[in-house]
């Protein structure tokens, strides 16, 4: 259960997160994407940072989140131009990013388009 204070720091999180993402790579109709994604309840944020690497934050609950990376790269392959690219997926604990702790991978993959 989330808490309004939980609530409240998550969406402070989200903006700090969201200041690191300028602009997406031409490739990704990043919009798009993210109203995808953010669909997942266990999807608190998600960032496209200007190379074009994702950041997705969820809460860590001790699993290995490799196979949620790949999953995201699914994602993003549906909202690409189809032009070739690469870019990385890091799911990070969103928790720790609220406690400036930094991002703290659980799970990543290398996604080409």
């Amino acid at each position: 259960m989330i808490t309004s204070k939980l609530r409240k720091t998550l969406a402070i999180a989200s903006v700090a997160l969201l200041s690191f993402s300028t602009q997406a790579t031409a490739g990704i109709d990043r919009q798009a994407f993210a109203d995808e994604i953010i669909k997942d309840e266990a999807v608190k944020d998600v960032t496209v940072t200007a190379t074009g690497n994702i950041y997705v934050g969820l809460i860590n609950n001790g699993q290995d989140r490799t196979g949620y990376a790949m999953y995201v790269c699914e994602v993003a392959r549906e909202f690409s131009d189809g032009k070739p690219d690469v870019f990385i997926v890091k799911v990070i604990d969103i928790m720790k990013v609220i406690k400036k702790q930094g991002f703290h991978s659980m799970g990543m993959t290398k996604c080409t388009t």
